[in-house]
């Protein structure tokens, strides 16, 4: 789950990042490129009266003409050496090759060779748009104030012509008289600065005053429309597609992932219960898949368990229920008092045999079940460990018990009554096969209680150490009743164990028998 939440993270912070940094963002790039082209059209003729206004006086002077002009530009244009420029060497090249560069990263600015030299014009393009368009403009007029100052009059509208005939923005000079009403009446055509006249969206004429009072430069209609609807879809377009884009990257595998979980479900419904998920290592639903294959692992295990359990059951019970069947026919054929008194006593022990079985399989069925509610007590393991054994020393005579406890006493919250269960299975396989010792062992390493019931008896064959937990599995072939028992004790003990958080295994004893040792959390 959280490796899902991080993706779709990742999805949405992606274009987020993209949208705010403009080195990582394409559609950034894109814009600065449409920017430039628009700036270069618009701002060439600035360039071309820049250079022949510089070009009037020596490079010693340069210094001063250009802070002359800056206040009219408003400190707004400056001439570097290009080691000076800290600009990309793609954008530089492009300037040496006499383009109109826009830089849009960190200050935004536009750059242009003046003429062969070694020297580049810098405009400090970082103002808001109306400061902007009043600078870009009002330095300008300026230049060509001065331009015109040397002509008479009557020549002014060739001499603009000549100077920006080949512009993309149509400059004139118009009378006063002729403008609109709102341009003519805005207070800031007298004050020298610059006044809008929209048309349309994005499309203006662009007016400021001439050096004669009578006349006013009017520069348009300025159309920036094809710039501001190509700006606009792309901050539309571009953070939506790259969104769309990531969750498609993410959507197609975890749909795929999504059907093959769907198909394999589908199998396991089906009967195919070996069927297994197996994902990619970054899917999301991995998880899942593994939730899945556990599952499909622990129904297969069950009814694997199942069908052994049925065919076990069936073996355990065709043998009891044949003897009494076979004691009942003697019965019939033997009439003698005694030999009934002999098949009545087979009788009751096939019986008493079919009831021992009976409660096995409903205990064994019990604990099988999900993991019941321990009732979990604090227990002195010693003094429980000693109990457990001296109720069979009288049973056992031939036998020595030998008890080996840690000082000082050893204390766990465990469940009595199941986990007495265990240890009287334990000491009753042990004293089954011992031949004249059974040992009784408690340790604690590692914040771990380890019970051990050690015999020398004739031990477990490795191959066999596994297998004996299961149900019905019993060492004893002959399946005598003296011998063996239902087969289903020592799987009863492996699930008590695993309620308690431990584990159960058999080994081979230090006796020279078999060792079963338990651990759990103490």
């Amino acid at each position: 789950m959280l490796k899902l939440f991080f993706k779709f993270y990742l999805v949405i912070a992606i274009p987020l990042i993209l949208l705010f940094v403009p080195s990582m963002n394409p559609g950034f790039m894109l814009i600065e490129s449409w920017a430039n082209d628009l700036y270069a059209r618009e701002l060439k003729d600035i360039f071309y009266l820049l250079d022949s206004n510089l070009a009037e006086v020596p490079e010693r002077d340069w210094s001063s003409r250009i802070d002359k002009l800056n206040k009219y530009f408003g400190n707004s244009v400056a001439i570097k050496k290009y080691p000076d420029l800290k600009l990309a060497e793609k954008k530089q090249q492009r300037v040496k090759a006499g383009e109109i560069v826009l830089n849009l990263r960190g200050l935004s600015r536009l750059y242009k060779q003046y003429q062969d030299t070694d020297w580049v014009w810098v405009v400090n393009l970082d103002m808001t748009i109306e400061q902007k368009n009043d600078q870009l403009i009002r330095g300008p007029v300026y230049l060509m104030n001065q331009k015109l100052s040397h002509y008479p009059q009557a020549q002014w509208q060739a001499i603009i012509q000549q100077q920006v005939g080949k512009s993309d923005v149509p400059v004139t000079l118009v009378d006063v008289d002729t403008l609109p009403d709102k341009v003519r009446e805005n207070p800031r055509l007298g004050w020298g600065k610059l006044v809008r006249e929209p048309l349309d969206r994005a499309l203006n004429n662009l007016y400021m005053q001439s050096a004669d009072s009578g006349s006013v430069y009017k520069f348009g209609p300025v159309d920036e429309r094809d710039f501001e609807d190509r700006a606009g879809l792309m901050n539309r377009l571009l953070p939506a597609s790259l969104l769309a884009f990531g969750i498609l990257l993410l959507a197609v595998p975890l749909w795929q992932d999504i059907r093959k979980l769907r198909r394999d479900s589908d199998a396991l419904g089906q009967g195919d219960f070996s069927v297994r998920t197996q994902l990619g290592r970054g899917s999301v639903l991995s998880p899942l898949a593994q939730a899945f294959n556990h599952m499909a692992e622990k129904v297969q295990h069950l009814m694997e368990g199942h069908k052994a359990l049925t065919n076990a059951v069936s073996h355990e019970l065709k043998t009891p229920v044949s003897r009494l069947r076979f004691s009942l026919e003697l019965l019939q054929d033997h009439p003698d008092e005694l030999d009934k008194q002999r098949y009545f006593g087979n009788i009751e022990r096939d019986i008493s045999e079919l009831e021992a079985l009976i409660s096995e399989l409903l205990i064994h069925a019990r604990y099988d079940r999900a993991r019941p509610l321990l009732n979990r007590q604090r227990l002195d393991i010693g003094q429980w460990i000693s109990h457990c054994v001296e109720d069979l020393k009288d049973y056992f005579p031939n036998l020595v018990f030998d008890i080996q406890l840690p000082m000082p006493a050893v204390y766990a919250e465990v469940d009595e009554k199941s986990l007495t269960r265990v240890m009287n299975n334990l000491l009753n396989n042990a004293t089954r096969y011992a031949h004249s010792v059974v040992q009784v062992a408690v340790l604690v390493q590692e914040k771990r209680l380890i019970l051990r019931v050690d015999d020398d008896g004739p031990g477990v064959p490795e191959a066999e150490r596994q297998h004996i937990f299961e149900p019905f599995v019993r060492l004893d072939k002959s399946r005598h009743r003296n011998t063996g028992g239902s087969g289903l004790g020592l799987a009863i003990v492996e699930k008590i164990v695993e309620w308690h958080n431990g584990t159960v295994s058999c080994q081979a004893s230090s006796l020279g028998g078999a060792r079963f040792q338990i651990e759990f959390p103490c």
